[in-house]
């Protein structure tokens, strides 16, 4: 996954600190983690910085081998709405067909928020 999104030429992969991120999700009461055979969603619910009052939440990770990536996105939103969340947040990275993935999101009601760029420092 992280090689397909480009990410390793980024942050590099660490099996380690995925098994890490994966636990946390677990555990904490506002940590997302929806697998299947072929795929999984993770994210994470948060106060929303700006208004305190508002809960959001931010999905980290998204993928299928299979054909049952709609239905864990499915699955996450319910979840994110169960724990409190009033908006969440899908991301894209560029190497993931962003045009096509950003038509996906909209159809769903999902609107351009921002964009996002990496830069080592």
């Amino acid at each position: 996954m992280a090689a397909r999104a480009g990410l390793q030429g980024h942050v590099g992969y660490d099996r380690e600190s995925v098994a890490q991120t994966l636990a946390q999700l677990i555990e904490s009461p506002d940590g997302i983690l929806i697998c299947s055979d072929t795929g999984m969603i993770g994210g994470i619910c948060h106060p929303h910085p700006f208004n305190l009052g508002v809960k959001a939440g931010q999905e980290l990770f998204w993928y299928s081998e299979g054909d049952d990536g709609l239905q864990l996105l499915e699955a996450c939103e319910a979840k994110a709405k169960a724990l409190g969340c009033q908006f969440w947040t899908m991301i894209c990275e560029e190497t993931m067909r962003p045009k096509a993935v950003g038509r996906l999101y909209q159809r769903r009601g999902y609107r351009l928020l921002e964009h996002s760029y990496i830069r080592e420092l």
